[in-house]
């Protein structure tokens, strides 16, 4: 092997080979086989190659490799000068971030910069791409752009789309540029453009995002983000749309936005806007199923910080229930909280406020405004080493500016007082049993008194009058299991709860409640539950639940996929007096192949005596794209969805709404 040194301007070059030789007169070293040439952060590689001494050019045959840094470019021939760095590369192939390009010339202008004649590009790593876009230009700036034009999209070298230009990005940083629009078609907006914006990402703490959907039916809307964010001081978004509708002519508008901010001194302020012109406006036009089915709008913006001792809120909020046409605002909400202090046993919390709490109504509007106090105490002791008793109490005052009746600052006031314990009994098997190591039974009491002493009633809203309670309140829990080994296996849990009301004139005791859950085996569980009368003795409610989850077997053997296909389901049964409910969902979920995942679930009603909803979902890996098909129905209304994108470039996708252009409306 032969190796040789030279001296370019200030840097040497290093020449290895398996032989060589060095021809004076025309002033040319000749390298054959396993060639390595190093200079500065350039290596080549190569079968063969020509150096130039005196215009310090290289030519390379025979699979020729250049590396720069942690870029290559591989090809049948290289050409490259020392001096400006340039080069020109003979059916060659390089790696980008992103994916791969090739081509049948391929020059480095500089340092930075590729140019291909006759580009092809895709991210698909096969030897043979399943696609790839065909340019007669293309302009690589590494980790930054692939400009190319014009451009042909191929799929199994067929060509599928063509555009004027295109510029893909070749890094997985936030960069400004145009996002791919959606065109689409609708029985309520007709033909459509959606997406037409631009994306400006302004520095590493924020971007903005500026654009325009067009509709043939309804006009135009205008929509912008502004998303910011500077790390553990602040961060937040806010957004906005405006409608100008031709038929009927009207404007429609919304603002979203949110925002949490770290200010000085420890406080923080968080904020969140949404506000809309009418109920509508997301119906008629969001793609998005759960803002559709919104049913009211909320806004909220609260200042808070915390003490040694305390803490402090003030909050202003704004609730808009569609359904029941019904505003509230609070403003202002203030309040603050004194934690806990231990004064020997005792551990004292208390807090205070001020609350002006607006509702409106399309009958009405009522408005209130009150101080308010409250105290809390809590006690913990232990009885004999057995019984952990917890005792507390509560005391609360409301302060009003007026009653009805005139009189200045009436006082609302209400307390209770709470003691509460348990003890739990353990019992296990003394006789091994068949398949477990022991059984075990462990029995919890638990009971409690509450009280609460009456108060007279106040002519504000709310204040009437309180009746005393007293009362006790008890259960009983059994949780019977088994072991073997390690390993616990729960059999059967149950609990029977009630309470007994000493001031009652009659039925002093309330209704009893059982409750009780049996682990199955293979997959399934159930539940139950029922209330029972005392007085009558007839089981007022009952109701039991039945699920499982399991994968799927056929004829012994599991399908061939990586994830489990696997079907759930539950039975849900409920009786009272008045009605019987029977509520069936079932749901298949999994690979059925290693490519294709299948989703399907539905809800069966007996009520309706129908199934009153299911969706159903496919999805498919090809490899270096996705497919997903989507399909729900919930009532009387459905809806689809068709995706198909490249997943390392999920902007270049087609949708349901690019066939909706040339197609029917499948819900028209």
């Amino acid at each position: 092997m032969g190796l040789i040194f030279f001296l370019v301007l200030t840097k040497p070059i290093k020449f290895q080979a398996d032989s060589l030789f060095y021809n004076a007169d025309k002033k040319v070293l000749y390298l054959f086989k396993n060639v390595k040439i190093e200079y500065d952060n350039i290596n080549l590689f190569s079968d063969t190659v020509l150096f130039y001494h005196e215009r310090n050019l290289l030519y390379a045959f025979g699979n020729a490799k250049l590396r720069s840094g942690k870029d290559s470019l591989k090809g049948g021939r290289i050409v490259y000068n020392l001096d400006t760095q340039k080069g020109k590369v003979i059916e060659g192939r390089t790696k980008i971030e992103k994916g791969f390009l090739w081509a049948g010339e391929i020059y480095r202008v500089n340092k930075t910069t590729l140019k291909a004649f006759e580009g092809h590009y895709t991210t698909c790593d096969y030897d043979d791409p399943h696609y790839y876009f065909l340019s007669e230009k293309v302009k690589v700036i590494p980790k930054k752009d692939i400009i190319a034009e014009p451009v042909v999209l191929y799929i199994r070298d067929f060509p599928v789309l063509a555009l004027p230009f295109w510029i893909f990005p070749a890094t997985k940083q936030r960069k400004s540029g145009f996002l791919a629009p959606k065109p689409g078609r609708n029985s309520k907006l007709g033909l459509y453009i959606k997406n037409l914006t631009y994306y400006w990402a302004i520095n590493p703490y924020m971007d903005f995002t500026i654009g325009v959907d067009l509709y043939e039916r309804k006009g135009i809307t205008i929509l912008s983000n502004y998303v910011y964010r500077i790390f553990k001081v602040l961060e937040g978004n806010i957004s906005g749309t405006f409608t100008r509708e031709i038929s009927p002519k009207r404007e429609r508008w919304s603002i979203n936005g949110i925002h949490s901010h770290n200010l000085p001194l420890g406080f923080k302020l968080q904020a969140k806007a949404d506000f809309i012109s009418d109920q509508t406006y997301a119906t008629d036009y969001s793609e998005y199923r759960p803002e559709r089915l919104k049913s009211e709008a909320y806004s909220y913006l609260m200042l808070s910080k915390g003490f040694k001792i305390a803490s402090f809120n003030l909050n202003l909020d704004y609730r808009d229930n569609y359904i029941n046409k019904r505003k509230e605002t609070r403003l202002p909400d203030i309040s603050f909280k004194l934690f806990g202090k231990e004064m020997g046993p005792l551990r004292i919390s208390g807090g205070g406020g001020f609350l002006r709490h607006i509702i409106k109504d399309t009958a009405s509007i009522t408005e209130e405004k009150y101080l308010f106090f409250n105290e809390k105490g809590l006690i913990q002791n232990n009885l004999f080493g057995i019984f952990n008793i917890n005792t507390s109490f509560s005391l609360s005052h409301k302060i009003y500016p007026e009653d009805t009746l005139g009189n200045k600052y009436p006082v609302l006031h209400s307390m209770s007082l709470n003691t509460n314990s348990a003890i739990t009994f353990y019992g296990r098997s003394v006789i091994t049993p068949p398949f477990f190591d022991k059984f075990y039974h462990f029995a919890t009491l638990s009971f409690g008194y509450s009280y609460s002493p009456g108060f007279k009633a106040i002519h504000v809203k709310g204040g009437g009058a309180r009746n005393p309670s007293s009362k006790i309140n008890f259960s009983l829990t059994n949780d019977y299991f088994a072991k073997r080994g390690d390993k616990k296996y729960s059999l059967l849990k149950f609990t029977i709860s009630g309470n007994y009301d000493f001031l009652k004139e009659e039925k002093k005791l309330s209704n009893l409640s059982l409750k009780a859950v049996v682990p199955l085996p293979a997959g399934f569980s159930g539940s139950g539950n029922s209330t029972y009368n005392p007085y009558t003795g007839i089981i007022e409610e009952s109701g039991f639940r039945l699920s499982f989850n399991m994968p799927i077997f056929f004829t012994g053997f599991m399908l061939p996929s990586e994830k489990d296909l696997r079907i759930s389901g539950t039975y849900g049964y409920s009786k009272s007096i008045n009605k019987e409910t029977q509520i069936i969902q079932g749901r298949i979920s999994g690979n059925i192949t290693k490519s294709w995942n299948l989703g399907y679930s539905f809800t069966y009603s007996s009520e309706q005596n129908r199934i009153t909803s299911q969706s159903l979902t496919l999805d498919r890996d090809l490899h270096c794209f996705s497919l997903q098909i989507r399909w729900s129905k919930t009532g009387k209304f459905w809806d689809y969805q068709f995706r198909i994108w490249i997943k390392e470039l999920p902007d270049l996708k087609v949708e349901r709404n690019f066939f909706e252009t040339i197609l029917p409306s499948l819900q028209e």
